[in-house]
């Protein structure tokens, strides 16, 4: 059923204002009044109305007061005004347009005018809003077709949190996500990197509006908030005192729940220092709104697909053991690497997603020989020709095995790569200086150096000196010489030795987390 339109009458004589009010009454309207400017006012702050019609000249306020302070209200996009002047009184109707009255109508009038002003005005409002929501959907299509795609939390809060930023008055947003199970509060992310916590006290605030949030209502705290009033996005309204700080120039707040499975909730918070009067209007909160109600989707989504990475992951990380308990030889040889290559990965000044990257393709570089035969991977004898080529495809093996793990299509460079060779002359795919990224490079001297200091079926372990001569011997050929010098000195310090011990840490990390 169509909500019906809601007129406020303001006129001082008791004759125009009973008139117009049954007038509109039988028009189909929904219509309240009030005897002067004042008692409108009033009645505009503690309800909802679609148009006020005013007449200029009221005691106590008068209609162009009236407008200028609707003008100061939160609720200043929701209402329309409309002035009824006498002939005299034209100039001041004009005035009334420049601030912000929406049309005008000249006393005495014939009804019919009146309602073709109400009805245009009416029309220009459903317009100018349809605009709003037609810009609010573009955005909102625009960013749910960026986040749909990506899985990463960091990613979908950022892309949220620059929306906000871009489209509302809000300058800082803060996420955060409750565990139910555990009782513990996790910080998401916050927009821009800032120390907002000593202007607004963050945990008073979660603490005393998580109740309301679980409700699925936004919480907006405002400066000066006269009262509590109900908005149509059904928000709930509070001042913002109790928590901010006397140095804060905080001037609005916006919190709006985030709603997941698996005994998780949250909240997103966004924070406006603007002076402005039209900061944080109820656009602005319907915006955050459905802004917050996509993150908590993508989220939740992304912890979904995430459990079911670990699902998975589980289940290589069993093969991966699987693979060394197969020769008590090459036992530990997965960690070793990894914690060599992540050292040298940091002394190479590799970003930390490259360190991650190390840190997860090191643990798995060697996945793909659970497809090769215990008889060719444990020969104490020389390798055929053809068993020399069976076990090269354990790379190919490998790559096959984690490609549709989504989380971990940074690693299969290293799965696939970790025997090319800087002069070309490696496998599989023969590549080589500048076309092997700097994460492969590392694996490759990781795995070389461990394969050497560690005892084999067919040999003892290869001295300390050997191990050094050959990476100076094959600087350039089989090792990048910059990765070539850095493990001579790692080995000639002793400091290399420090990083072959296992540890007890996950054999896989998601990249993601």
């Amino acid at each position: 059923m169509k909500e019906r339109i809601k007129i406020l009458v303001a006129d001082d004589s008791k004759i125009i204002r009973k008139f117009v009010t049954r007038s509109l009454i039988d028009r189909g309207y929904d219509v309240d009044s009030a005897e002067d400017g004042l008692e409108a006012l009033q009645k505009i702050k503690t309800n909802s109305y679609d148009i006020l019609l005013t007449d200029l000249i009221m005691p106590k306020m008068d209609g162009i007061s009236l407008v200028k302070e609707i003008a100061k209200l939160e609720k200043k996009d929701d209402i329309e005004v409309i002035v009824m002047t006498a002939h005299g009184t034209l100039e001041t109707a004009r005035l009334a347009l420049k601030e912000g009255a929406a049309g005008y109508v000249l006393k005495p009038f014939d009804f019919k005018e009146v309602e073709g002003i109400i009805k245009d005005v009416i029309e220009k409002k459903k317009k100018k809003e349809d605009d709003i929501k037609i810009n609010i959907y573009s955005e909102l299509c625009a960013i749910n077709e960026k986040i749909s795609s990506n899985f990463e939390i960091e990613h979908i809060l950022s892309m949220i949190f620059q929306s906000a930023l871009n489209n509302t008055s809000a300058d800082y947003c803060y996420a955060e996500l409750f565990d139910e199970q555990k009782e513990r509060n996790f910080t998401l992310s916050s927009h821009p990197d800032k120390e907002i916590e000593k202007e607004f006290s963050f945990k008073r605030f979660i603490r005393d509006f998580r109740e309301s949030s679980q409700n699925s209502k936004a919480v907006v705290l405002k400066r000066n908030s006269e009262k509590i009033y109900p908005l149509r996005s059904r928000c709930l309204i509070a001042d913002i005192s109790n928590y901010i700080t006397s140095e804060s120039n905080i001037n609005a707040i916006v919190s709006v729940p985030l709603n997941f499975s698996g005994g998780y909730r949250g909240e997103m918070v966004f924070i406006s220092h603007s002076s402005n009067d039209s900061q944080m209007n109820e656009n602005d909160i319907q915006f955050l709104t459905f802004l917050s109600m996509q993150a908590s989707m993508s989220i939740d989504n992304s912890m979904l697909l995430n459990d079911l990475n670990n699902s998975y992951l589980c289940a290589i990380n069993s093969l991966v053991m699987g693979i060394e308990a197969r020769d008590k030889y090459t036992s530990g040889h997965s960690q070793r690497v990894t914690n060599i290559g992540i050292l040298l990965g940091k002394k190479l000044g590799l970003s930390s997603q490259e360190i991650k990257i190390i840190d997860n393709g090191g643990r798995l570089h060697d996945i793909g020989k659970i497809g090769i035969s215990d008889m060719i991977l444990n020969k104490p004898g020389k390798l055929t020709d053809n068993e020399r080529e069976i076990i090269k495809n354990h790379t190919i093996i490998g790559d096959k095995i984690i490609a549709p793990i989504k989380s971990l299509q940074d690693v299969r460079c290293i799965v696939k790569h970790h025997h090319e060779r800087e002069d070309g002359k490696g496998y599989p795919d023969g590549l080589k200086g500048d076309q092997i990224p700097a994460v492969v490079k590392v694996i490759i001297a990781a795995d070389s150096y461990d394969a050497m200091d560690s005892k084999r079926i067919y040999r003892d372990r290869l001295p300390m000196e050997y191990i050094k001569n050959e990476f100076i011997a094959l600087r350039g050929k089989q090792f990048d010489p910059l990765i070539s010098d850095l493990m001579v000195k790692l080995i000639e310090s002793g400091e290399i030795k420090k990083y072959t011990a296992i540890d007890n840490s996950p054999l896989i990390r998601l990249s993601a987390a």
